[in-house]
């Protein structure tokens, strides 16, 4: 990562149990969000976030916005 890169950021998907055949189900991931990163150093990075459409949690994943 380098300063300026912009990253999309996702929920993962809450998980369900089909109440019926009892199979686990995941849903896809939801976006809540974009950062851009500021700071970054060889094991962290510093980000700030650009918008948020949902609350932004430790353990959400951040990606390349497509």
């Amino acid at each position: 990562l380098e300063p300026g890169d912009v990253l999309t950021i996702f929920r993962a998907g809450e998980k369900l149990k089909d109440p019926v055949t009892k199979e686990l189900i995941v849903l896809p991931a939801e976006e809540s969000g974009m950062m851009m990163i500021f700071k970054a150093y060889e094991k962290v990075s510093y980000a700030l976030i650009l918008n948020a459409t949902n609350v932004i949690a430790i353990d959400d994943e951040v990606r390349n916005p497509s």
